[in-house]
Order: structure tokens, then sequence, then C-alpha cells
């Protein structure tokens, strides 16, 4: 056997040790060189796209329910509202949209469909509002109702109505679409979710309007919230709610979808008055004689909300209560008195919510604002003189509807709906109609300055600061131009004696604003 030669084990114990050192060289330069960084991003571009005419919806006069041989019953329209709407770089008119559900014949009466054309300059898109209002007292239905005329969606939650007994609500659907639109209603109270036949399927014909009595699907319940899903089209969902106490006709209401559930919902502009006695008991409200804030949690989870009632003037009021998912609870405005303020309602789960307010014949509105804003001249009102082109030529201001208003001996009631989020402008069309204020919420922890003024003129300028709410009161029947209020939100209310209504502003329309392109 031969033996190994004690150089070459020495040799190959030296490559190993080599190896090793190198290895850690190795080692340690991958951890002490910096390796350049490497980020990639998705590709995308930004696209203008053609222009497009802008559609809003006014659901049309207050429906008044009348019953024939016996059983049947008729859906009709007694008077024409007041509609004030007007457009920045572009024109607007106004077209009826047909509701063969209502038997008034005169299309005067019915909703109206506005619509704005392209702006020539895709840089500057085309700016248009409308709101529509209404002042009765007849021996069915009195009162003021308000609200904006609005986008149609494929998803919408109205918070509002009741169905008991003395309480009428209707749901108006609103297509102005040229296909029909398929309708799924989901219904919740406080006893939890209404099941109940025919909620599904409904269908909504191109270019027309429904009606359909909220009492046929959800008798009894006194605090309706409800879901509004549409496939094949899209539509404007809106409720009309009237009350009668005995043979007293006790108010009417429009009342429009509110922001998609969330964490938190803001509702401006609630005005309250003759509250002194109105929270003595707390607890839930049961009784639509006192306001109340509207809540559900549509998700499976019971939370803990939280509701804080903001003011312009004094210190903010926290309102607490624990909810059980998919059952209406209503809270009281412990502690709060007379004025107008913003309500914050938050959860750690999804929610949607609203506020009503009571407008007692007995009990005076107090002045609330700090300025007066007056807006420009609508370009379109049905107020105003001798249409020209299918659009009416507004002239002077309209005098406030409490200048020879009809008295309503039983009193009103608004609901005001949770709002969405202002664009950087916004126009906002102001009705005919009590004392109109605007409410500024700003959610944010920077003070902001927005410009208010007439379209195409000059403008005053409102500090709204952090966290916080300013009122301003502003001029019947016209449009104002709304500058640099990006991420506020805002509400028109609209007050006098024993009449009251509210609507949020919605936010300019997204057609013809540059989109993300991400090509996969």
């Amino acid at each position: 056997m031969s033996k190994s030669n004690p150089v070459r084990r020495s040799l190959v114990s030296l490559a190993g040790v080599g190896g090793a050192v190198v290895a850690a060289v190795v080692v340690a330069l991958a951890v002490t060189v910096p390796v350049p960084a490497l980020t990639l991003g998705a590709a995308s571009v930004s696209v203008d796209p053609t222009p497009a005419a802008q559609t809003r919806i006014c659901p049309g006069g207050l429906i008044d329910i009348t019953s024939r041989s016996g059983d049947a019953t008729v859906f009709q329209s007694f008077a024409a509202p007041d509609i004030t709407a007007d457009a920045l770089r572009t024109s607007i008119t106004q077209t009826p949209l047909p509701a063969p559900d209502n038997a008034a014949t005169n299309p005067d009466f019915g909703p109206r469909v506005l619509t704005s054309e392209p702006s020539p300059d895709v840089k500057a898109p085309a700016l248009a509002a409308g709101s529509q209002s209404q002042s009765t007292a007849a021996d069915s239905i009195s009162g003021l109702a308000a609200t904006a005329c609005s986008e149609a969606s494929t998803d919408q939650w109205l918070v509002g109505g009741s169905t008991e007994v003395g309480r009428n609500t209707l749901l108006l659907l609103s297509n102005a679409l040229n296909v029909d639109a398929t309708v799924s209603l989901e219904i919740f109270g406080e006893k939890g979710r209404v099941e109940a036949p025919g909620m599904t399927a409904l269908l909504v014909k191109a270019k027309s309007q429904r009606i359909l009595s909220l009492a046929s699907f959800a008798p009894g319940v006194a605090d309706p919230v409800v879901h509004v899903m549409t496939t094949g089209g899209q539509v404007l969902a809106t409720l009309q709610q009237t009350v009668t106490r005995v043979v007293t006709p006790s108010g009417v209401d429009l009342i429009q979808a509110g922001a998609a559930p969330a964490t938190t919902q803001i509702i401006p502009g609630v005005a309250l008055t003759g509250m002194a006695g109105q929270d003595s008991e707390g607890g839930a409200v049961t009784s639509d004689l006192a306001p109340a804030i509207r809540v559900l949690l549509p998700g499976a989870r019971d939370a803990e909300v939280t509701a804080t009632v903001i003011s312009a003037t004094t210190k903010p009021t926290v309102i607490k209560a624990k909810f059980t998912a998919g059952q209406v609870l209503q809270l009281p405005f412990l502690g709060v008195t007379d004025g107008i303020y913003t309500v914050v309602v938050t959860a750690d789960v999804p929610l949607v919510a609203g506020v009503r307010t009571i407008q007692s014949p007995n009990n005076p509105i107090a002045p609330e604002a700090p300025a007066s804003v007056t807006p420009s001249p609508s370009a379109s009102s049905t107020a105003a003189a001798a249409p020209v082109g299918g659009v009416d030529v507004g002239g002077d201001t309209a005098a406030p509807a409490s200048a020879g208003a009809p008295t309503v001996p039983g009193g009103d009631f608004a609901w005001n709906a949770s709002a969405l989020a202002l664009s950087a402008q916004t126009l906002v069309a102001v009705p005919a109609g009590g004392h109109p204020t605007l409410t500024l919420f700003n959610p944010t922890a920077t003070a902001q300055t927005v410009r208010f003024g007439v379209i195409n003129g000059s403008a005053d300028s409102v500090g709204v600061p952090a966290g916080g709410s300013v009122v301003v009161s502003v001029a019947t029947a016209g449009v104002l131009s709304l500058t640099d209020g990006l991420g506020l939100y805002a509400t028109v209310t609209l007050r006098d004696v024993g009449r009251g209504a509210a609507f949020t502003v919605p936010p300019a329309s997204r057609l013809s604003s540059a989109i993300t392109v991400y090509p996969r």
C-alpha cells in the first residue's frame, strides 16, 4: 500500500481554507456593498375622454294618493315644482320624463330631465346643477319639499320615510336612459331586514318613471332604510313621505339618496328648532314628532355608533349607542339647542345614516347666517317668465316663499341625507322657498377658504375652519359657483315657520373628467 504524500495533503488543506476565505469575502461583499434598488410601477396614462352630455333628473311634483272603486289607488301630481338650474361653459335644457303611473295629464307636473352639452374645452369641463322645490297646503298634503336634481346610479341608499298608519312613503324610480333598468330592493326596519315578495326584477322602462308604494313591501315599518340596486341601466331613486295626524296633514318631504355605507357619514345643514324639552327622557326616538338620527349597520357585525353634533359657534355634542346589525335605530339629540348643525356619524363598521328634523308651526326660526351671498339668477327656472328655446330665462331673484306662502297648521318635517365630498369647483342650485342657507363642513385638519360668487362673476371668500362648520345665507331661485371647495361637504337648508326642507349639494359630474388607464 502506498503512502500519501504529506506535501499533497497540505496543499489540499490549504485549498479548502482558501475556498472558505473566498466564500466569506463574497458573503461580506454581499452584505456591505449596496445593491441598486429596482422599483417597478404600473404603466399608466391620463386620458381625456370625448366630452359627453351630462344628465340630471328632477323627480317631479308632489304626488297625492287617491282611491277609486274602493280598493284601487291612484298616484297623481297636482302642481308643478319650481325648478332652478343653470350650467357653466355650456347650455342646459329641460325635457319632461313620462310617468305612466302618474295620473296627472300635465307634463309639467311630472319629472324632468336636465341635459347639458359638453364643454368645447376638454381641459375645462362643463358644470351643471339643478334643484326643485314645492310648497303646498292642500287638504291631504301640506309642507315644503325640496331636493337636488341628481344623476342616476346603480346603487343607492335612502334613509327616511315611514309606513305606519297616517304615513305614506312612495318610491320614485326615474330612468332617463334609452335602455330598460331592472331594480331590486332591500328594506330594513327597526325589527331587521324585511322579507317580502316582489322586491326583485322590478322593471323601469326606458325614458320613464315608475312609482311604488313602500307599504306594499314593508307595511307598518316606522323607521325604514331602502337599498335600491339596478342592473341593465341606471335610475334615480327618491322617496316621498307624507304625514297625516288624525285628519290634519302634517308635513311632506322628498328624500334623496345618501352616501354609500362607510365608517363615517357626514350630514350637514341639520336645522333644529323647538328643542326645549325634546330630549328629557333620552334613549331611542320612537315618535316622529321629535328630531332623530336614523342609523343602520347593513353588515353582519354589531358595533357602537358615535354621533357628533357640530355647530358653527358652540362645542360639539357627542351621542353614543350600541347598535345591532341589520336593525334600524334612531338616536335623540341629547343636550342640543336650536341651531343649524353638521352631524358626523361614525363606527368601526360601515353604516348609513340620515337625520329627521321637525318644523312646528308654533316655533319661530332664528337667524343663523353671518353673511349673505347672492347667487346668479337662474338661467332655467320654472318660476320665471316665458321660455326661450325650451329653457326658461330667469329675471330678478325670486322673493322668499314666506312672502304670501300658504300656512301649514300641522307643521312640517325634513330629512337630511349624508353628503358626498365636493369637487374643486361645484355649482349650487338654490331653489325657491323659505330662508335658504348653505352649510359647509370641513373634515380635514387644515382650514380652507372657499370662494362663492355668481357664474362668471365676482366672488366672496368664506373661511371654513379645520374640523368645523359654517353657515352662509343665500338668496333663492339662483345658482352659485363654489370654488376651492375640494373635500368639503355641503347642504342647502330651507326654513320657515312651520315649513322646512334640506338637500345635499352633489359634486360635479365625473363625465368628461380625465381618467387614468392602466394597460394589462
